[in-house]
């Protein structure tokens, strides 16, 4: 048996066990409970299969039964499309013409008239609430084996939307091989696997890269995922953490600051891994991680949905408040074994790995890709420096910006900015409150016939188009953008 099988056989032998599987305070499920589901999910897609492979799209709060359907719509050879509940309506339509879902997947507690119009809008789909696949009657248990024997490991097994700067959202397409490949280096480098009872802690919605690093790494492990359901939850987190016990944690720099800014000195935190990623690490909250936290494996990943996820670790020490005191980052430490990475003469990264994806949806994006059979390459757009052995990521060569570890295209806000009639120019940019607070802010100026709008009617307008994270928390309107020696907007003006 190749390694690739093993994750998927490694998995199946945990789904005969009473280990715990899903865990949302006193809702809790296991993995013979997962096991029953994949059996009933796999017996649908059998009766209703009409091509080899499907798309399947869900569309959930979190329910145990969105858990337990990822790794059956994988088994199956299909492929997987997040679909966000914090997406306006709009940008769920743009997501699904992409991808063309054979079915999208439902909770009873989805709102039924965002359901209802999506149904007008997305042809030959079948909507099907996760309800449906509980009811499903067994007849023959199914055999695992042949499952995974039919597993094309480089096909895509599921498709990951970032912002684009086309305006419209861009699709990642992930396989199985870059999956497995990616849970190898993370089980390898950061994991000590002798450890049970681990129990990962899951605060951002299933669109969000970060959730692959906590899923996929789960459930190889054995281990029980515990999402959060509510807004408050996801903002100060250490109540449902506490209480349902977790002990591997994958945040977001700004996730942590939230509660050093909230408990201060008071707070304690015991966890067996503590994982930030997605924005830089500055060393001032690594000293305050470091006060607080007892966890001794603390470590700084890096990468993006394009390269699988992480490509860097670094485990965190004291000696870094020291070592890179002039830089104030944390650094991004080293690549995982068997990545190889290069330094352009702009300073841009460029890694080639198994874990780099097939690329994004539209073939007309892949200009920073070269793909090859056994590792493909991608040019990252981050500044990064070598430093003692280490690298540290220094920003952007592009217009992309990160707001709480969601990577925003400048371009697709401007784009969406323009959906609106009575915009006639428009600039968005960040602007810095301090380390960890940025916010995105836009200058704009209206047409003429244009005097009614005012800035909490144009964000009400572009929340059909955008997500929260997406629209800007200060619009200005001006009479008209000032304007450079070449006559086009001048936006050295807002930065």
């Amino acid at each position: 048996m190749n390694y690739l099988n093993r994750y998927y056989t490694t998995i199946i032998k945990f789904l005969d066990k009473k280990l715990p599987f899903y865990r949302y305070y006193d809702e809790e499920y296991s993995y013979q409970d997962l096991k029953l589901f994949c059996f009933k999910f796999l017996t649908f897609i059998k009766k209703n299969r009409k091509k080899k492979k499907l798309t399947i799209a869900t569309y959930s709060n979190k329910s145990f039964e969105m858990y337990a359907s990822i790794f059956p719509i994988l088994l199956s050879n299909s492929t997987w499309v997040p679909l966000s509940i914090e997406y306006p309506f709009e940008r769920l339509i743009d997501i699904c013409e992409q991808v063309k879902p054979d079915i999208l997947l439902f909770d009873e507690n989805i709102d039924n008239k965002i359901i209802q119009r999506m149904q007008t809008k997305i042809r030959n789909c079948r909507f099907i609430k996760y309800e449906m696949i509980n009811n499903i009657k067994l007849k023959d248990k199914i055999n695992f084996d042949k499952y995974v024997n039919k597993i094309s490991y480089d096909n895509t097994a599921f498709i990951y939307f970032t912002s684009g700067s086309t305006g419209l959202p861009k699709g990642i397409k992930v396989s199985h091989s870059n999956i497995i490949n990616q849970v190898y280096f993370q089980i390898k480098s950061l994991y000590n696997i002798k450890k049970n009872n681990l129990i990962f802690g899951d605060y951002y919605n299933t669109a969000f890269s970060i959730f692959f690093d906590i899923y996929f790494p789960a459930i190889f492990l054995g281990s029980c995922l515990s999402p959060s359901k509510k807004k408050y939850e996801n903002f100060l987190i250490l109540d449902h953490l506490n209480e349902n016990k977790i002990n591997i944690l994958v945040c977001v720099p700004s996730t942590f600051e939230r509660l050093r800014l909230y408990y201060k000195d008071k707070l304690r935190i015991n966890l067996k891994n503590l994982i930030f990623t997605g924005e830089p690490f500055y060393l001032g909250l690594l000293k305050y991680v470091l006060k607080v936290s007892k966890s001794k494996r603390i470590y700084n990943c890096y990468g993006g949905t394009e390269m699988g996820n992480w490509v860097f670790y670094h485990k965190c020490k004291k000696n870094d408040l020291i070592s890179f005191k002039k830089d104030n980052l944390v650094p991004i430490g080293k690549p995982f074994d068997d990545n190889i990475v290069r330094i352009e003469k702009n300073s841009e990264l460029v890694v080639k790995s198994k874990t780099i994806s097939n690329g994004y949806l539209d073939n007309k994006l892949n200009s920073k890709f070269i793909f090859s059979k056994n590792k493909n390459t991608f040019y990252t757009s981050d500044k990064v420096i070598k430093k003692g052995g280490v690298y540290l990521c220094k920003g952007r060569i592009d217009k992309m910006v990160k707001i709480s570890g969601y990577r925003v295209e400048i371009s697709e806000v401007e784009a969406n900015f323009y959906k609106l009639k009575f915009i006639r120019q428009c600039v968005v940019y960040l602007r810095k409150k301090d380390s960890y607070n940025f916010i995105l802010c836009a200058a704009v100026s209206l047409s003429k016939k244009e005097k009614k709008n005012n800035e909490t009617l144009i964000r009400h307008q572009l929340k059909k188009y955008l997500p929260p994270y997406m629209i800007p928390k200060k619009i200005d309107i001006y009479k008209s953008l000032p304007l450079n020696i070449n006559g086009k907007i001048d936006r050295k003006r807002f930065s």
